[in-house]
């Protein structure tokens, strides 16, 4: 019976796994600067730090950014809601009590 010698890795192998590290860490390194200028953008864009949107997964897109910006500063700046009918004018006429027009400006 013939025993295997372990094979050791040539110079060339040692090349090609260096090589296929390097397109590796290169192909990391582009990744992580198109992350980058998405997460620039959408921080000007929404005024939400960019440290803020960097906990978001790696995976996530430009629209995930967005909504998440958009739903953290709904949060840290709450709008108000305004009240019902706002803006419009009462239906009411000219001789009507104060009670009335109270009606028609909050039961509508």
């Amino acid at each position: 019976m013939a025993e295997t010698e372990p094979t050791e890795p040539t110079d060339e192998d040692a090349q090609r796994a260096e090589l296929e590290q390097l397109r590796q860490f290169k192909q990391q390194a582009e990744q992580a600067q198109a992350r980058e200028q998405i997460i620039g953008k959408v921080s000007e864009a929404s005024g939400i730090p960019a440290t803020l949107l960097n906990y978001l997964p790696a995976d996530a897109d430009e629209d995930t950014l967005n909504a998440f910006a958009h739903a953290l500063d709904q949060f840290a700046h709450p709008k108000p809601q305004g009240m019902p009918n706002q803006g419009m004018q009462p239906n009411i006429t000219p001789n009507a009590t104060l009670h009335d027009m109270q009606n028609a400006l909050f039961h509508n």
